[in-house]
């Protein structure tokens, strides 16, 4: 999610701990039920990112090649003008012949049979009609046939008068849909016929020129005789190219619109309505159903009848443009036949006359439009700009060319094919109206916005933006519009209302307050029955469109529902869906209720929690964990409970999110519970076979988060279900290195889709590969549950890393690098080199907590990296030292430790000294420890002053420590009955001390006395039993920094040197023998002292 940012673990002991409070943010800021994953609320503060979330926006679509705005200069849309359904042929349902009537077939037969082999002696029109006429009752000739049709019109289609060659061409748009889908009467045959066969490509060019060749004859005669193509079948020849000959081509490659028409062509119409009269475009329902049953036709038909083809070459585009201002009644200027064929085929357009503009025109110029703009040579923005002031002039109510109904019906449009045929104009390009068609443009709209619903009247305000001037367009949008609009979003249902705020305009985002409340009304009728995933949709186009509840409105709300609580008939009223919605809505706008008033409604909840859905259960826990709730043992028993109960039916993600919330709320899931909830999850006959790869990886950080070491059942069985997808990854990946980069480097952003769209594209590509986030997310579950998968899935797990390496962003490295440590790899120099060089070129984009911890990873595999990248690396942290904390800065100088590494820039050690300064009085003790260890064996002596605060930490450190000994040796002294101990032994360990003083006396500082009183007193007694070594460099650390050890200190010393002198080397000897003289000196009373040297020098020169 946008807005997450992961903190990178310091170390690989201190490690990720962050990255364990990320999951309770993802968590926390997703839908339990509603998945929330994709809500983005502008004023929710930042949290931290889960590895496995890629966080990248969804991509707006783009507006197709032809579908810019021209010169209008008009402010692009935030999202393209959608695209009408294709329209569908007069002739057929779905694209599918209707099947004759039985009486007709004996007769239509013997017409096939009479006519075959005579074809080429028939006239040209007498051919063409022939075959309309059997398509259009649902007869498909034989394949034989229709090649001998081709042939007889191929010899003398010049001889087609316009209106003749649009019956051919409409014949062959019928064959076309056929060979999609197949007639219904050849579904039904127990041996299916062949597919029709297309035409030769030759036929339908010159059926082209045909078609808009002036005839010879009067214009106004009859539909098969000579003129100019009647403006009918000019409508019919483009709807039906739209709906048949380019749209329906699809089908075979898999793509939901037209190849015709942009990119934007497939782009689907959310508008619910009716079938509209008059053969216009038909409801979004009907157009999405099309692709639909012709999938489930193909499912049973033969493979022959499946492989269907298109009418190809496309049409031109002079054609479409001749085609569609003939179709809105303007008249082809009579010019020799072969001269109009002539500028068809060479892209030229023949002389048109004026419009009638007549409403009967400006309907067909309406449907012209909408068919032109999914062909796949649409019109130019200057053919339809005569067309676009026709449609404007003409879109008033009352009786205009777009009122629909009456007794005119047949020759009217509906107001929502003046819609269709407004964005095919904008998709179009069209240029800007004069001010008078502009201004009648808006005049029209008026009347026609109360027959318009919410989504309609949202794309009138983005089709006046486009063609009208810029204060006209914004008084219409902030006017009359908006105040259609704020009529109708409080009744709408919750999805519907979705669809609304989406198709929200540039000119009404921020809405006006009026429709910003109507949305926000409508948001609130809708809480006792929406779902929640249409809430957080909802929420996403509020947001989007900067229009979010305000608090003063949630508070409302809230108290509103407190109320009805308080009240005892009143909440018997309120319904668990409301109740849970109210909770979930409150909670994703981040709304911070009082403790009284989350103790209310958790009390509502608490009769109903068994009852809950599993939906309702997983909102309200999630809910009420992001308010602060911490409930009682009897409502966190039920919880649980419910959950349990729930767990049939919870859907992946449920699981985690109910899981993530108990566990925040501080409700005991038992490891018993919790072992019974996932073995369920991962048995044979459960849920998880069909988890898919995100859902397992968000269960898996689920709980890891929760620290619970599930069985090894439930580990195998997440590790077995995401093996096919590691192979999938691994597969994938070459085709993820052939996708685009910038400036040279990988994108990791773009790596999921990438996959995703790889693996789909394949038809037995079952498993979907996994990202990188991903990826790095499971071995850090794994690591944390301290599973150790078989050496052939890690295996498989290492190559699916290697495959994708150079994707992986920074943090996800380190997670995977500590990740693989922790799993007990030891990966192959290649595997490290990959990490290296990916690495390596983005060293500056790391985090200083990021290389951080990718060097203490290296430390930890025991993998130096070269020389030249790891100066990069320090140079990079130097650079941002500011970035680390005292943690950091301490792993960072134990991973140089680790892997045997200097700096000579000792200015370099004072710029990490000053920046953990600040942070001593927070280090733990061993972080203390290890943070003066380091200085001392990396050679660095910080400033006097520095050290006076370490001295002061480290006491700190040992009074805590000893006061934590204190209160636990009471504690177990209450609990055994009274009977105390001597209270002895607290504070820090043995070796802590030791390192601490130790650490002190290397770096010039003198140790502080309650840590050396500490010392001695701990270390006394123990030094007969330390090794020489030990012994050793306690003495020499003591006798550097001219510390006076107690008396008591120097007998256990002397006594251990006599007990062990054959034991000590000659350079321990003599070491030794240099901290006894300083110490003579500095305790020149002690008698054992002197002794001890007198004897040791005696040794070393006799011995």
């Amino acid at each position: 999610m946008r807005g997450y940012v992961q903190k990178v673990a310091t170390s690989r002991h201190h490690g990720h701990r962050p990255v364990e409070a990320s999951l309770r943010s993802h968590v926390m800021q997703q839908g339990a039920g509603g998945r929330l994953g994709s809500l983005l609320l502008r004023h929710r503060p930042s949290t931290r990112r889960l590895p496995n979330e890629p966080g990248a926006a969804a991509v707006p679509r783009a507006l197709p090649a032809n579908g810019g705005v021209g010169d209008s200069g008009a402010p692009d849309l935030r999202t393209p003008l959608p695209l009408p359904p294709p329209p569908l042929p007069a002739h057929g349902r779905g694209g599918a012949l209707r099947a004759p009537p039985a009486f007709l077939q004996p007769l239509l037969n013997a017409v096939v049979a009479v006519s075959g082999g005579r074809l080429a002696s028939l006239p040209p029109a007498v051919v063409a009609w022939l075959l309309r006429a059997l398509l259009s009752v649902g007869h498909c000739p034989p394949p034989v046939w229709l090649a001998e049709a081709y042939d007889s019109l191929m010899a003398r289609v010049d001889e087609l008068q316009p209106n003749q060659a649009a019956q051919a061409y409409l014949a062959i748009a019928s064959l076309a849909a056929a060979s999609h889908t197949g007639s219904e009467t050849s579904t039904a045959a127990a041996v299916a016929p062949p597919p029709p066969p297309p035409p030769p490509p030759e036929l339908l060019a010159r059926l082209y020129g045909s078609l808009v060749r002036p005839g010879r004859a009067s214009d106004a005669g009859d539909a098969g005789g000579g003129g100019a193509i009647d403006p009918r079948v000019a409508l019919a020849c483009l709807e039906a190219a739209a709906a048949v000959g380019e749209s329906l081509s699809s089908y075979s490659d898999g793509g939901g619109g037209g190849g015709g028409g942009g990119e934007d062509a497939g782009a689907a119409w959310t508008q619910p309505s009716s079938t509209q009269p008059n053969g216009q475009p038909s409801s979004p329902g009907a157009s999405a159903s099309v692709p639909a049953a012709a999938a489930e036709l193909q499912s049973y038909l033969p493979c022959q009848l499946s492989r269907g083809w298109s009418l190809s070459p496309a049409m031109p585009q002079a054609v479409v443009e001749a085609l569609v201002r003939r179709a809105a009644g303007l008249r082809l200027v009579d010019e020799d036949d072969d001269a109009a064929a002539a500028a068809a085929t060479s892209g030229g357009t023949p002389g048109l006359s004026s419009l009638s503009g007549s409403p009967e025109a400006a309907v067909a110029a309406a449907r012209a439009v909408v068919a032109a703009a999914r062909l796949s040579n649409p019109p130019r923005p200057a053919a339809v700009a005569d067309l676009a002031s026709l449609i404007a002039r003409n879109c008033g109510g009352g009786g205009g060319a777009f009122s629909g109904g009456g007794a005119a019906a047949a020759s009217r449009g509906s107001p929502q094919l003046l819609v269709h045929s407004l964005l095919a104009l904008c998709v179009l390009g069209a240029a800007p109206l004069s001010p008078p068609n502009a201004e009648a443009l808006v005049s029209g709209l008026e009347q026609q916005l109360s027959q318009l619903d919410a989504v309609q009247v949202s794309y009138c305000v983005a089709a006046v933006q486009r063609l009208a001037a810029e204060p006209a367009a914004l008084r219409f949008a902030r006017g009359p519009a908006a105040a259609a609009l704020a009529l109708q979003l409080p009744d709408l249902p919750v999805p519907r209302l979705a669809a609304a705020l989406a198709a929200l305009p540039p000119p009404l985002q921020p809405p006006p307050a009026e429709l910003a409340a109507a949305a926000h009304e409508a948001l609130r009728r809708g809480l006792a029955a929406a779902d929640s995933d249409n809430l957080a949709e909802v929420l996403r186009q509020l947001s989007d469109a900067d229009a979010l509840p305000l608090y003063g409105w949630q508070g409302a709300l809230a108290a509103a529902l407190a109320a009805r609580l308080a009240e005892p008939a009143a909440a018997a009223l309120v319904s668990s869906q409301e109740l849970c919605n109210t909770l979930f809505l409150l909670a994703a706008l981040n709304y911070r209720p009082s403790f009284g008033w989350t103790a209310a409604a958790a009390a509502a909840l608490a009769p109903r929690l068994l009852t809950l859905s599993a939906s309702q259960l997983t909102n309200a826990l999630w809910s009420l964990a992001k308010f602060g709730y911490r409930p009682e043992a009897p409502w966190s028993t039920s919880a649980v409970q419910a959950l349990q109960l729930q767990l049939p039916s919870l859907a992946p993600h449920q699981l985690s999110y109910g899981l993530g919330s108990l566990q925040r709320m501080g409700c005991h899931v038992s490891g018993a519970v919790l072992d019974e909830m996932l073995t369920a999850a991962a048995a044979a006959t459960g849920q998880l076979a069909s988890y898919p790869p995100a859902d397992l990886v968000l269960l898996l950080m689920t709980v890891a988060r929760l620290r619970h070491v599930p069985s090894y059942a439930f580990t195998e069985a997440v590790s077995e279900r995401l093996r096919p997808h590691l192979a999938a990854t691994l597969a994938a990946a070459p085709l993820q290195r052939r996708g685009p980069t910038a400036a040279g480097q990988a994108n990791p952003l773009l790596m999921g889709s990438q996959l995703r769209s790889a693996a789909e594209a394949g038809a037995a590509a079952e498993a979907v590969p996994l990202t990188c986030q991903e990826l790095a997310s499971v071995g850090y579950a794994l690591a944390k549950l301290h599973s150790r998968p078989e050496a052939e899935w890690m295996s498989a797990y290492m190559d699916a890393c290697l495959a994708v390496m150079p994707y992986f962003s920074p943090d996800l490295l380190a997670s995977l690098l500590w990740a693989v440590g922790e799993l007990g790899q030891v990966p192959d120099p290649a595997w490290i080199s990959a990490v290296l060089a990916s690495s390596r070129p983005r060293l500056g984009e790391f985090a200083p907590q990021d290389l951080v911890s990718v060097l203490s990873s290296l430390a930890a595999l025991r993998c130096p990296p070269p020389a030249e990248w790891l100066g990069e690396a320090l140079s990079a942290v130097g650079a941002r030292v500011g970035g680390l904390d005292g943690e950091g800065v301490t792993a960072l100088l134990k991973a140089l430790v680790d892997l045997d590494a200097r700096v000579s820039n000792p200015q370099w050690y004072d710029a990490l000294c000053d920046q953990v300064s600040a942070f001593l009085p927070l280090l733990s003790a061993q972080g203390l420890v290890d943070l003066v260890a380091s200085l001392g064996v990396l050679g660095h002596k910080p400033s006097p002053e520095w050290l006076q605060r370490c001295s002061a930490a480290a006491v700190r450190a040992q009074a805590q420590a000893a006061q934590g000994a204190a209160a636990a040796a009471a504690a177990a002294a209450a609990a055994s009955g009274g009977g105390g101990g001597n209270g002895g032994g607290g504070g820090l360990s043995l070796q802590q001390l030791e390192a601490l003083v130790c650490g002190l006396a290397r770096l010039g500082a003198a140790p502080p006395a309650p840590l050396l009183q500490a010392f001695f007193a701990a270390t006394s007694a123990n030094l007969t039993a330390m090794p020489p070594d030990r012994v050793t460099a306690l003495a020499s650390a003591l006798a550097g920094a001219k510390v006076a050890p107690e008396p008591a200190w120097l007998d256990g010393l002397a006594a251990a040197v006599r007990n062990g002198v054959m034991s000590y080397t000659l350079v321990q000897l003599d070491a030794l023998t240099r901290a006894l003289a300083v110490f003579q000196g500095l305790v020149p009373e002690h008698a054992a002292t002197k002794d001890l040297l007198a004897f040791l020098r005696e040794f070393c020169l006799y011995g």
